[in-house]
């Protein structure tokens, strides 16, 4: 999820990405946020996917394997995600 922000946030645009993180029990909160390009609208219902891409020459597995490897250590409670920011919730084992 970060490499993606890294990605589409160019260094034309004051590459700009923060990171908040905050546990609390077996709880993690976790928001990325940055001034890329934003999420398409026609693609963010499905962004978890498999082969889910508007990037040319991207598989589009990354962000499902990213999801894959998150849910393995727990479950994911809340998934929120805006046009530049992206929100997860988790409560892990």
């Amino acid at each position: 999820m970060l490499g993606n922000a890294i990605k589409f946030t160019s260094k034309e645009a004051g590459r700009n990405i923060t990171i908040k993180a905050e546990k609390k029990n077996n709880e993690l909160n976790v928001c990325i946020k940055d001034t890329g390009s934003g999420i398409n609208p026609e693609i963010k219902p499905k962004l978890f996917s498999k082969f889910v891409t508007d990037s040319p020459g991207a598989t589009g597995i990354g962000l499902y394997i990213s999801k894959s490897i998150v849910e393995a250590h727990g479950e994911v409670y809340g998934l929120r995600i805006t046009e530049r920011e992206l929100h997860l919730r988790l409560v892990y084992h």
